[in-house]
């Protein structure tokens, strides 16, 4: 496999996890009680991997990280419009990552804030890669 096939496999995995984690907000919001966190965290996490597919489809070493900030920045390097999604990222790194400690708790608001940015990241990547590396919408 080349390299250049690899980093396609790569990416449409990727964009794979990131569909699965667009759906897990759903399935917690939907709980009785609601798992706000877990909503929460799911919803950063496919802003993660979205930018994270963005990132390998370039070439760019992937960074063991959940800072959203750094790997929006990271993007921009590639496209400096993506530094249009500041503000989103560290928002969702609010929603996604400092409700996981105590004692910061989530609201269903907030929740649907963060998915709806998140949502906004993942159709801002996907129109910056190629068709072919884009999983159907579920």
């Amino acid at each position: 496999m080349s390299e250049q096939q690899l980093r396609r496999v790569l990416v449409e995995h990727w964009l794979e996890i990131a569909e699965e984690d667009y759906w897990s907000p759903q399935t917690a919001l939907s709980a009785d009680p609601p798992k706000l966190s877990v909503a929460g965290f799911a919803t950063q996490q496919m802003a993660e991997k979205c930018l994270k597919a963005y990132l390998e489809h370039h070439g760019a070493e992937i960074p063991r990280t959940h800072d959203l900030r750094a790997l929006v920045a990271m993007c921009s390097r590639e496209d400096q419009e993506f530094a249009t999604l500041t503000v989103q990222a560290t928002a969702l790194d609010e929603v996604g990552i400092t409700p996981r400690y105590p004692p910061v708790r989530l609201s269903r608001e907030a929740v649907s804030k963060g998915l709806a940015m998140a949502e906004r990241i993942r159709a801002f990547v996907r129109d910056r890669l190629p068709e072919t590396s884009s999983p159907p919408d579920l």
